[in-house]
């Protein structure tokens, strides 16, 4: 019979999630990677350190840059045929209207992660780490990162059974 977990964060990435739970003794990382499930624990015991500390996310922004390129190349490439054939000015602004603004938007939006720094909360075991981000909460990394740190002055205060 299991104990009762309480999902506590998770971090994800492009090939890759973790979910952290805490149960009675230990903090429990499920990560999946595609339809694999790997379950480690961190013991209370055995942890050594808690930090929280903030990171731009670069691989979104990177992505997003990327995908507004991706959007924009084809009206590039339409308004350099339509420069050739002498269309040019009314080209150009159908471009920029369906391609040009939203790629804009997407080269903006890709600003938004490196101007907002995410707290990221790591455990540090003796042989284990778990990882949590929390993206626009960072009132809920310190209150995390509070119940943690009781959770294991607690589990390690106790006498050895």
């Amino acid at each position: 019979m299991s104990s009762r977990r309480d999902r506590l964060g998770g971090m994800w990435n492009l090939h890759e999630r973790q979910h952290v739970y805490l149960t009675a003794d230990a903090l429990e990382i499920d990560q999946t990677d595609g339809y694999d499930v790997t379950r480690r624990r961190v013991f209370l015991n055995d942890v050594v350190l808690v930090t929280v500390h903030q990171e731009r996310r670069w691989g979104l922004a990177l992505t997003m840059w990327m995908v507004a390129g991706l959007v924009a190349a084809p009206g590039a490439v339409a308004v350099l045929i339509a420069s050739q054939h002498g269309d040019f000015e009314r080209v150009l602004w159908v471009v920029l209207e369906f391609l040009g603004i939203p790629a804009a938007v997407l080269v903006l939006l890709g600003l938004v992660p490196l101007l907002v720094l995410t707290p990221v909360l790591s455990v540090f075991g003796r042989r284990t780490k778990a990882a949590m981000r929390f993206t626009w909460r960072r009132r809920r990394a310190l209150v995390v990162r509070d119940r943690l740190v009781a959770a294991v002055t607690a589990a390690q205060a106790a006498p050895p059974t």
